[in-house]
């Protein structure tokens, strides 16, 4: 279970009511498959063939995945094996999905394709509620959700966070204007000699971020973030989107 080729995507899932889980939900692109592994043996519980490649998957619930297909999401039940619903074109550009997190808080189910455009879903109507675009120069890596935040890793070594709630006020506001428009800080090296720096909105690490996540905040307090670039080193820190402050260095 573990030679599956083109992984580009996997996601733990826990029962309801219990902290470990109990199965593995990984995407295959070239298959166009996305298996369902029990956590303890690694036997194939499911699986559910898809017409376009699948890019993505996370848990939406502890029986239920969302698969994003190039530019589309679909949802599964895992204990069935079938689709909930068809898949649903939510990607004007019709451009491929490259990352989506999903948050159980609220339903809410987050994606960012080649387009470079964060799109809301509310999971209850299966609608886009909401649109953003984040200051990334180039295509997004990797994408992380809470019920208060959201956080968008980039091509460019950069990692964004923004409060939701800034990011659902009305454009009238001019905050997206104005996050887009800050000058950022002169960059300092942590260590002697990396090329990390940070500004107000933004954590850049010295090369390309590999993964990331995110612990939610609670609270006022700030989240606590950890990545791993490509280089090979580690880094944690804080992010508090509220104020807009980014913060961190190597593990």
């Amino acid at each position: 279970s573990a030679t599956l080729p083109s992984w580009s995507g996997l996601s733990w899932g826990c029962p309801s009511g219990q902290g470990r889980p109990d199965h593995l939900a990984v995407t295959t692109s070239l298959g166009r498959v996305t298996r369902i592994l029990d956590a303890e043996t690694g036997a194939e519980r499911t699986r559910f063939l898809h017409q376009l490649a699948p890019t993505a998957v996370r848990h939406l619930g502890p029986d239920t995945i969302v698969v994003a297909e190039w530019g589309s999401l679909s949802i599964w039940d895992v204990r069935q094996g079938k689709g909930v619903r068809p898949a649903a074109r939510l990607v004007p550009e019709r451009t491929a999905i490259v990352a989506l997190d999903t948050c159980l808080d609220d339903g809410t189910v987050s994606f960012v394709g080649e387009a470079r455009t964060i799109v809301n879903v509310d999971a209850r109507t299966w609608r886009s509620s909401r649109a953003w675009k984040p200051p990334l120069k180039y295509d997004a890596v990797g994408l992380r959700l809470s019920q208060r935040d959201v956080f968008v890793a980039g091509l460019d070594n950069e990692l964004v966070g923004v409060c939701r709630a800034v990011q659902s006020a009305p454009k009238r506001a001019g905050h997206d204007r104005s996050l887009s428009r800050e000058p950022g800080a002169t960059p300092q090296s942590v260590p002697i000699g990396s090329l990390l720096h940070h500004n107000r909105r933004m954590f850049r690490s010295e090369a390309r971020w590999a993964g990331f996540d995110v612990e939610p905040a609670q609270g006022l307090d700030p989240a606590v973030f950890v990545g791993l670039t490509a280089s090979g080193i580690v880094y944690g820190g804080l992010y508090d989107t509220a104020a807009g402050l980014a913060k961190g260095e190597p593990a």
